[in-house]
């Protein structure tokens, strides 16, 4: 915001990942102000943008906290395959409660509870955000639909 008497700004957010010769820009749509996500990115990445394309009226376009997991302590989490054809098999994350695939601009495409295959064969080719929520995390992972 640029006055502290506005307190968040509901506006979509691209961000350009960058690894070697792979890019994928993603949408997120923060739900208030200080919302962090969690990505799950099998790339090591090179570099993120944020809005790329310079859209977005902003004072400073510097990412303040990139953080990657500690995962000597968490369960692996294995989404596959990815991409996939017409199913997604989820193993590691039994106690999830439900998902949420997303497209590219973050609009909701398909929604379900907790599964350990989740059928996508209604989703066109390309590229969405899978979010598998629990009590107490959410986790996203960028998948394929081939």
């Amino acid at each position: 915001p640029s006055h502290p008497s506005v307190y968040f700004f509901n506006i979509p957010l691209p961000y350009q990942l960058h690894s070697g010769s792979w890019d994928s820009t993603i949408i997120l749509n923060p739900r208030f102000s200080g919302d962090r996500f969690t990505l799950a990115i099998q790339q090591d990445l090179d570099s993120i943008s944020f809005d790329p394309e310079g859209w977005i009226l902003a004072k400073s376009d510097v990412l303040t906290e990139l953080q990657e997991r500690d995962r000597s302590r968490e369960e692996e989490v294995l989404i596959y395959p990815n991409p996939a054809l017409n199913e997604l098999n989820v193993k590691g994350f039994e106690e999830f409660e439900s998902y949420q695939i997303f497209n590219t601009s973050m609009q909701l495409m398909q929604k379900g509870n907790s599964e350990s295959k989740i059928d996508i064969s209604n989703l066109d080719p390309g590229t969405y955000i899978l979010q598998i929520e629990s009590e107490e995390t959410i986790l996203r992972s960028i998948i394929s639909k081939q």
